[in-house]
């Protein structure tokens, strides 16, 4: 499951949910690859006991930063059941039922309001960060008022994809140059077999159960913590270029560390490289 847009660099209290000043708030983003929303995962505190049920909606961007309900509703949660939120900061985490496609190049906004009454003393706060923003501001709508943009600031929140690993029983060839861009993980039960140029960018992880074999050269890389898990052999014929920043891992040889790079390279059994 990759993620699709991210920012948990908490730093301040944030946004109102249901309070009498505040009712609802919203924080525009972009994803990073294609996909279909999974999980919606927002960080919030309780105050007090807030009535009502949460809504967790990403709307495309028609309504723009004057109202971002205003646009089309492509999916979202209308009754988010996580009662793991307590009175302190944490993610509360909403499944998608129905998954719906995002794609890259292109603005969202994920609102968040509640069925409840506003209240004083019973409302949530939606945390915000202003490290390293990813995303242009945030914005909250008063109970009494237009939609108003938090300048340097993002709300917390991540949305990951329901896009399923690839499972594949038997053995993979690839004879020519190709570039496979992996928006999940690869799960090989036999081998791969490599045999000219070819680019693989992936965002989570490669497990094969046999052997991987690159006879040209190649270039692996990976956009997320993820890792190469190979219980056999990796030969390669001519070079092979690494850029993970996860780990490389086959069964035996335990942590041997590369001089170049500062990901552990554990190694078992045969391995030509």
């Amino acid at each position: 499951m990759a993620v699709l847009a991210s920012y948990l660099t908490h730093t301040n209290d944030g946004e109102l949910i249901t309070h009498t000043v505040v009712n609802m708030a919203a924080q525009p983003f972009t994803v990073s690859s294609n996909g279909n929303v999974g999980t919606i995962q927002v960080e919030l505190k309780k105050v007090g006991t807030p009535l009502g049920t949460l809504r967790f909606r990403i709307y495309d961007n028609a309504g723009g930063a004057s109202n971002p309900p205003g646009g089309t509703l492509l999916g979202g949660l209308d009754t988010v059941t996580d009662t793991s939120n307590t009175s302190t900061f944490s993610l509360v985490s909403a499944t998608i039922a129905s998954p719906f496609a995002l794609v890259t190049a292109t603005t969202y906004w994920l609102v968040v309001d509640s069925t409840g009454t506003n209240s004083s003393s019973n409302y949530w706060l939606w945390g915000m960060g202003d490290t390293s923003i990813p995303y242009t501001n945030n914005y909250y709508k008063p109970v009494a008022g237009a939609w108003t943009a938090e300048v340097g600031w993002n709300l917390d929140f991540e949305i990951s994809s329901a896009d399923p690993a690839i499972n594949v029983s038997d053995s993979v060839t690839i004879s020519e140059s190709k570039t496979i861009t992996l928006e999940s993980f690869i799960n090989e039960t036999e081998s791969i077999t490599i045999s000219e140029s070819t680019s693989i960018i992936y965002v989570s992880s490669i497990s094969v159960s046999d052997s991987i074999t690159v006879s040209e050269s190649q270039t692996l890389s990976n956009s997320q913590l993820g890792n190469i898990s190979v219980s056999d052999t990796v030969s390669v014929a001519d070079t092979i270029t690494l850029s993970i920043p996860g780990y490389f891992t086959l069964s035996a040889i335990r942590k041997m560390q590369s001089k170049e790079n500062d990901w552990p390279l554990s190694m078992d059994d045969q391995t030509i490289l």
